[in-house]
Formats: structure tokens, C-alpha cells, sequence
């Protein structure tokens, strides 16, 4: 199906972080799943400014958010751990949280060799784990 037929823009792939139920997939194992098959299908290019995917759920780290972008995200969202850092500190908290992660992402966009959001790609990430399905996923009766 040509995507412009249908007037899709994006989608969001979000869960509870994989916490809920045994088995169940966590969002960056989904979304490693969904930009391959949107890739697959023409859907998805990393310069396309017509289709976005976001994701949420499990994203703790700067490292997670640069995960999830090499993968193929255009943002990322985080909730707990900005409930956290209000629920303890206030707005000082939200606002050390965000350094915190920028510092991070910093650092580690650094160590892979990258200057630019742009430049953080799939083949800096090892995915092999990702292609294998999870223990009894397959075979879950639950």
C-alpha cells in the first residue's frame, strides 16, 4: 500500500517498558522490528521528513535514547524518569534529569565516533540480540 494513499505520517511505538507481562517485547525490541519492516516496505528512509516514528517505554539513559535514534527513531519520550527527579527534587530535578541524559548522550555520541544525531546509525549498535525471539515468546500458552 502506497503510504501517501493512506495519509500516515508516523506512528508511535510505545508500551510499559516490558514490565507487565513475562514475554512481552520491550519497545526497542519493537521498534527494531517495525523500522525494518517500514524499511522493507519503502515507509521509512533516515532523511524521510514525511514519516516519523517515536517511541517510549524502558528508556532510563542517554544511551537508550541514542539506541533507539540509531534504530530508526526521530524522538524519544521518557515519563518515569522525569516523575522521579519532580517527585524528589522539584524543578531542580527535572532540569539536573535533563542535564544528566544530555551529558550522556554527549559522551557517548563521543566514544562511537559521531558529531552529529545524524551520524548515529544502526551499525553502531550490536542488534543481534534483537533478531533472536525471547525465551518461550513463541511458545507461550499465557
Amino acid at each position: 500500500t502506497e503510504r501517501g494513499s493512506l495519509s500516515i505520517r508516523g506512528i508511535v511505538i510505545s508500551n510499559h517498558g516490558a514490565r507487565q507481562i513475562d514475554t512481552v517485547k520491550s519497545a526497542v525490541q519493537l521498534l527494531y522490528e517495525c523500522t525494518r519492516a517500514l524499511k522493507k516496505v519503502g515507509w521509512l528512509g533516515r532523511d524521510d521528513p514525511e514519516f516519523s516514528v517515536f517511541v517510549d517505554g524502558g528508556v532510563r539513559r542517554g544511551t537508550d535514547i541514542l539506541k533507539c535514534i540509531a534504530l530508526g527513531a526521530r524522538a524519544v519520550g521518557m515519563g518515569r524518569p522525569f516523575m522521579t527527579a519532580m517527585a524528589a527534587f522539584g524543578e531542580e530535578g527535572i532540569a539536573r534529569l535533563a542535564d544528566i541524559l544530555h551529558q550522556e548522550i554527549i559522551v557517548s555520541m563521543r566514544l562511537m565516533g559521531c558529531r552529529r544525531l545524524d551520524e548515529v546509525k544502526e551499525d553502531v549498535l550490536d542488534t543481534r540480540a534483537l533478531d533472536l525471539p525471547l525465551p518461550g515468546y513463541i511458545r507461550s500458552r499465557y
